[in-house]
This record gives structure tokens, C-alpha cells and sequence, in this order.
């Protein structure tokens, strides 16, 4: 029994370490893209960033451009796992739940300077490249729906006359994008603490009985 035991731990460890593997080679691509672009980030500077051998990068990661789909998947899912914890362990109301969605979106795991920078190098190359916008519509799409939908009943309950909660949803979605581009270029000014209190002040523009105040 004891051997037996031992030969069901090994396959856990070695799953384990492949993941850490996987995990560190990745933030090490995020830290070449955001220091040397997209197009200058090789294998080799992932290596180098990652303190280990080319041939590794290629054990976990066959192409450069396989590593960088793995990567923009991996940034694509932490924010839509986040969001989902976040409107999960929100009260259950419409305005603590979109709340809980502005939260996430100036997380410091999401919107650092170098994830931003990263981000906008994958969407500034989705049009030569269908995979990036396709993988990052598997998640956003949902994401969107929800805004639409938690805009919807906020609507109804406060009995706003604005425009359709789709039109509220895509102005919102859209400045939540224009905020992390101003991060990205104006560090100095934008913060994500100030671009935080932008998104609420929309969102009390729009709904101002659900966000009557700024959250501090």
C-alpha cells in the first residue's frame, strides 16, 4: 500500500510542475511584450526572462506564436474568472453586481503597466491575426451580455428614461477601454484609482439613484 501510494502522488507533482512551468514561462513572455513589443519577443527572450533553457520554452510551448495565443487565453481568463468571483460574492443586486465588474477592471492583477501594455499589443494586431479576437470574443461576449443585463433591470427598477441598456452596455464597455488606454499613455495622470472613480461617476450619471456617490 505504501508503494502504491507513492506511485499516485508522482503524477500530481508532475502536473503540478508543468503548470508552474507553463505559468512562468508565460509571465515571462508578458514581461518581453511589454518591454520589446510583440514582434521583437522571441522565444530566446522568453528564456532569458525566464532564467531557462530555449529547449524548455519549446517542451512547454511548440511556436512562438502558439506561446502567444496560450498567453493572451491565459490574460483573457483570469479577467473573466475574476469578474465572475466578483458578482458572485456581490449582494444580490443588480448595482452591487455591476459594482463588483468595475472592481475587477482596475485590479492591479489585471490592469498593471505591463498586462496593459500587453493587452493593447494583442488587439492592435487582431486584425492580422482572426485567433486573438476569437479568443478574446469567448470571454468577452459573456461579460457583455451581463453588463446588458444587470443595465437592463437596474433600468426597470429605477425606471430611468435613457437610452436601451444594450446602448448603456456598449458605451460602458467602451469607456472601460478607453480609461485602460489612458493608463497605458498617461500614467502619471491617469491612475487606475482615478480611472476607477470615472467608471462610477458614468455609472451615477446614468443610474444615479443605484450610484448616487463615488465609492471611496
Amino acid at each position: 500500500m505504501k508503494n502504491s501510494n507513492i506511485l499516485v502522488e508522482k503524477p500530481k507533482r508532475r502536473t503540478e510542475s508543468k503548470e508552474v512551468r507553463r505559468r512562468q514561462l508565460i509571465d515571462a513572455t508578458i514581461a518581453s511584450i511589454a518591454e520589446l513589443g510583440m514582434s521583437n519577443t522571441t522565444l530566446g527572450s522568453v528564456a532569458k526572462r525566464a532564467g531557462v533553457a530555449h529547449g524548455t520554452v519549446n517542451l512547454h510551448f511548440p511556436s512562438k506564436e502558439n506561446l502567444l495565443e496560450e498567453t493572451l487565453r491565459f490574460l483573457a481568463e483570469q479577467h473573466y474568472r475574476l469578474w465572475l468571483e466578483g458578482i458572485k460574492n456581490a449582494p444580490n443586486d443588480a448595482n452591487a453586481r455591476l459594482a463588483a465588474i468595475v472592481e475587477v477592471d482596475f485590479k492591479l492583477e489585471i490592469v498593471s503597466p505591463q498586462k496593459l501594455a500587453v493587452w493593447f499589443s494583442f488587439w492592435a494586431h487582431a486584425n492580422y491575426r482572426p485567433l486573438y479576437l476569437e479568443i478574446c470574443s469567448q470571454f468577452d461576449g459573456e461579460r457583455g451580455g451581463e453588463i446588458e443585463r444587470l443595465c437592463s433591470q437596474i433600468n426597470e427598477e429605477g425606471g430611468y428614461l435613457l437610452a436601451k441598456p444594450s446602448a448603456i452596455a456598449q458605451r460602458f464597455e467602451a469607456l472601460i477601454d478607453g480609461l485602460w488606454l489612458s493608463m497605458l499613455l498617461y500614467p502619471e495622470t491617469v491612475t487606475r484609482q482615478s480611472a476607477r472613480v470615472d467608471a462610477f461617476e458614468y455609472l451615477s450619471e446614468v443610474f444615479p439613484q443605484h450610484f448616487p456617490l463615488q465609492p471611496l
